[in-house]
């Protein structure tokens, strides 16, 4: 989640902590899932 998080952060340098912290979580699970599926599979 380190990885995923810092590079949202880097790409998004002006989101700072409430616009991305509500919104990030969420997406981001969703997307680390769908990656680890598609790998694993």
């Amino acid at each position: 989640m380190a990885m995923p998080l810092a590079g949202l952060r880097a790409s998004l340098p002006r989101v700072r902590g409430p616009v991305i912290r509500v919104p990030a979580p969420p997406c981001l699970k969703l997307e680390i899932h769908d990656r680890n599926r598609t790998e694993s599979t």
